[in-house]
């Protein structure tokens, strides 16, 4: 009887652990320009975004044509990349850009953070003004994405398409690009366009739980 009620509480603790790995499979990915992957994030609608590994300014950057920058003076760019707290991180980086001698990676690295951080703090206008200027420098799917949430929190899903779409071209697998573009073509009434997303981010990842969510709304819808 004993070793009855013992499988008995093996197999519930068993089902447990199970429930528990599939609810931590409910979350939404990432796609990493710089590593090449794709990476497991909790569902929200923070922005993809490099690991703080890859935002880190390397300890040699590659200078600017032109540029010689002081190895001292580009060890000072560290703290713009380790703070949390967005305005913070802003305050500082934006000192970093003024000092100015910066090598034309540590720089578009400094842009990106920028871009990120504005977005954070709601600073739609900033995020999309800093994405730019990373741009400008160097062609990221990252700071593509950043510039469509933008776009989609000002209202301009057209904008958002854009932005989205060129993430998309740097980074095919980018799921999370897919999901908000096809938000962003439900806002404009596409239905058939945003469906054909919603799929495509499902076929990267089967489990995206604001995808699948989506896909239902607009089968009830019809």
């Amino acid at each position: 009887m004993l070793s009855f009620y013992r499988a008995a509480g093996l197999l519930i603790l068993a089902g447990l652990t199970a429930t528990q790995a599939r609810a931590e499979d409910l979350d939404c990915t990432k796609y990493v320009p710089q590593i090449g992957k794709t990476v497991r994030v909790p569902c929200n609608d923070t922005p993809a975004t490099p690991p703080p590994a890859a935002l880190e300014p390397q300890s040699t950057p590659i200078p600017a044509p032109g540029s010689t920058p002081s190895e001292s003076h580009e060890s000072d760019t560290r703290p713009c990349f380790t703070e949390e707290n967005p305005g913070t991180a802003m305050r500082i980086c934006q000192d970093v850009l003024n000092k100015g001698s910066l090598s034309q990676a540590t720089k578009t690295l400094v842009y990106n953070r920028l871009a990120y951080a504005s977005l954070r703090i709601k600073d739609y206008q900033g995020a999309l003004s800093w994405s730019k200027k990373s741009l400008e420098l160097t062609p990221s799917a990252v700071e593509h994405y950043v510039a469509g949430q933008a776009y989609a929190a000002l209202k301009n899903p057209t904008a958002a398409i854009e932005e989205f779409s060129a993430a998309l071209v740097l980074a095919p697998k980018y799921t999370l690009a897919f999901h908000r573009r096809g938000e962003a073509y439900l806002d404009i009434g596409d239905r058939d366009h945003a469906k054909s997303d919603f799929q495509a981010a499902l076929a990267l990842y089967s489990k995206l739980t604001p995808s699948l969510e989506a896909l239902r709304r607009l089968r009830r819808r019809g």
